[in-house]
């Protein structure tokens, strides 16, 4: 019985090394083939990359496609790779010229096929990739692509769309968010509403009441990130018309971020709210704003029976210079401990 333990123990032990080591062989191997090919891969780059900079040389500027061709295998991703890279770096009439390449050399029509692709990392890839070419004839394939189940494949085909098409894609962009995506991720949104900019409000309000309140405040986060004043009316109804808690904050926040002083009266009223986190974020962007025409409102605060609101009047008016600074000397020599307990501690920071 010892001795068929012991031979066992040791088949045992030899099958174990003998698969280590075929498993150091397969990493050896593998390692080997993809090096050569990472280097075979930059030599063709390199070659191409000489091609393409010695047409810069010339006046006017025009490329010539057949230099393009791919000669050898695998030279179809790396051109692809390479005009990618460089189209990156140009505006204007230079970047058109490198969307007419993509378009000749059949770069565009293949990336438009790969995104009805099973795999949805590979159409989410080919949606990136059509967005970087600029080319309009990927427009339609896009669209359809922003009703697709995978979110990260909206987001591709949403910001690819944004920057070919940002006037007229918005309507769309903005459609499909209500009617696909129930749960997105809200720095999509972000992101997507930034690539739009300030010339897609209107499909943005029309959108809006159809919106999740998930989706609602990640479209207010993305006004905020934008800072534009033309935002500020639709922001200011948004206050009005609003149900959800969060939303609100993140309108007024916004409201506050943008700076624009419009908004300065329509926050002040809200000093007085049930809500003491709306009241928290109405003090705040007063501060941001340096609202001093409600110095007496944010001061009044000071004595809110909600520290945080306090402690953000406090902020406030210790960020509005000597017009906050005798605001809260009012407050400390005042009756009221909290008030005056909460401005004296800004006015030993100040």
């Amino acid at each position: 019985m010892f001795e068929f333990i012991q031979d066992l123990v040791l088949q045992s032990t030899v099958v174990l090394a003998g698969l280590l080591f075929l498993l150091a062989v397969v990493l050896f191997v593998e390692k080997t083939v993809r090096n050569t090919f990472g280097v075979y891969r930059q030599r063709r780059y390199h070659l191409y990359e000489q091609s393409l900079l010695s047409q810069f040389a010339h006046e006017p500027l025009s490329f010539r496609p057949w230099r393009f061709r791919p000669k050898k295998w695998g030279d179809l991703r790396i051109i692809e790779f390479l005009l990618l890279d460089y189209a990156r770096q140009f505006r204007g009439s230079l970047r058109n010229q490198f969307t007419g390449l993509f378009e000749i050399l059949g770069y565009v029509d293949s990336e438009v096929a790969r995104l009805r692709a099973w795999r949805w990392w590979v159409r989410a890839q080919a949606a990136k990739r059509l967005g970087e070419m600029g080319s309009r004839r990927a427009i339609p394939a896009l669209r359809v692509a922003l009703t697709d189940s995978n979110e990260e494949v909206w987001f591709m085909a949403a910001l690819a769309l944004a920057q070919i098409d940002r006037k007229t894609a918005a309507k769309a962009i903005y459609e499909s968010l209500s009617c696909r995506l129930s749960h997105p991720n809200s720095s999509y949104v972000l992101e997507v509403v930034v690539g739009l900019g300030g010339e897609a409000w209107t499909p943005l309000l029309e959108s809006l009441a159809r919106q999740s309140e998930t989706m609602r405040a990640a479209i207010v986060r993305a006004l905020a990130e934008l800072k534009s004043t033309q935002a500020v009316p639709f922001l200011l109804c948004r206050l009005k018309e609003e149900r959800s808690p969060t939303v609100r904050v993140e309108v007024i926040v916004a409201l506050g971020r943008i700076g624009d002083p419009t908004a300065i009266e329509p926050l002040r009223c809200l000093l007085t709210t049930a809500s003491a986190e709306i009241r928290q974020a109405a003090v705040q962007a007063l501060g941001r704003l340096q609202a001093t025409e409600a110095k007496e409102g944010i001061r009044a605060a000071l004595e809110d029976p909600d520290y945080w609101v306090g402690f953000r009047a406090g902020e406030a008016l210790a960020g509005m210079g000597e017009v906050g600074r005798e605001s809260l000397q009012r407050a400390c020599a005042s009756a009221r401990i909290r008030a005056s307990t909460m401005a004296r501690y800004f006015l030993e920071r100040t």
